[in-house]
């Protein structure tokens, strides 16, 4: 048996990646995009890549899907693809703009150590904030918590290791029974300074941020060199299919008039057992 900050992997199963999609492999709404190709319409709800929440409010946010050069030496494990977002600063003095992701289950890092893992660049010398919140669910009377260990840091122009510490505090109040209670966790890049309390005194910036195999893993690993090489991300695929789906179900074939007034019937399928009750979204097709 061994102890202290980076236990023998050898030892023990895969860690859990609290991060769904961390390598970002998987990008629903881009399904038909060619690699490269900024958000279509159709990508709703501020998902570009599968789980991973891009949002600005006031500021605007561009995100591409980009794909690693071959053999590249910077990033380990040899992964296909990175987030890039390219934020427009706004004056609003409550701008701000942000990529995130919320954990399910806010028992699930209450009072723990975790380690937060991912590379990142930008354009120029830049900084930016990590956030984290607290949802307690629908039907708890309760304002979303920003908890008070925000950590703000620098980036620069080549791709940088960040493994960052946490201790979560507590919960503070009680959890909803509706099973949809949550930890978001935040990263700002830009912030206008009615949030410089919540973002460690971040302040409006323009540019490109990119990232990279992410991970959420519980316990201190800022010894181990590469904690992302200890996840599983054998079902993530799985995971990422509870909270969204794309695609073309079978459908039902018609022949003869169609009359306004009749109804018509078709059916669709799914890739797999949803987290709750979907919400679907139909696009008309052309017709002959």
């Amino acid at each position: 048996m061994t102890s202290g900050n980076s236990p023998n992997e050898h030892a023990r199963p895969p860690l859990i990646n609290h991060f769904i999609n961390g390598n970002f492999d998987y990008w629903t709404y881009l399904e038909f995009a060619n690699v490269g190709e900024a958000q279509p319409s159709r990508a709703v709800g501020s998902y570009w890549s599968d789980r991973w929440s891009s949002r600005g409010f006031h500021s605007a946010v561009q995100v591409t899907r980009k794909r690693f050069d071959l053999n590249q030496p910077e990033v380990p494990g040899n992964p296909r693809f990175y987030h890039s977002t390219v934020v427009s600063a706004s004056p609003n003095p409550r701008s701000f703009a942000v990529i995130g992701q919320d954990v399910p289950n806010v028992l699930a890092l209450a009072g723990k150590t975790v380690t937060v893992c991912f590379y990142m660049r930008s354009d120029a010398p830049r900084q930016f904030t990590i956030q984290w919140q607290r949802d307690y669910g629908s039907g708890q009377p309760v304002p979303q918590e920003v908890l008070p260990i925000s950590r703000k840091l620098n980036v620069g122009t080549a791709w940088t290791h960040y493994k960052e510490v946490f201790t979560l505090p507590p919960l503070a109040h009680n959890v909803a029974p509706n099973n949809d209670d949550y930890t978001p966790i935040v990263i700002y890049f830009d912030a206008g300074p009615a949030l410089k309390a919540h973002t460690v005194g971040l302040d409006r910036q323009s540019g490109r941020f990119d990232i990279a195999r992410t991970c959420l893993v519980e316990g201190d690993w800022s010894a181990h060199p590469d904690p992302f090489s200890l996840v599983d991300i054998s079902n993530d695929k799985a995971r990422c299919l509870e909270y969204s789906q794309w695609g073309e179900g079978p459908e039902t074939t018609f022949s003869g008039a169609v009359k306004a007034g009749q109804s018509y019937y078709s059916t669709a399928g799914f890739s797999g057992l949803m987290r709750t009750k979907p919400k679907m979204t139909i696009r008309s097709r052309a017709t002959k």
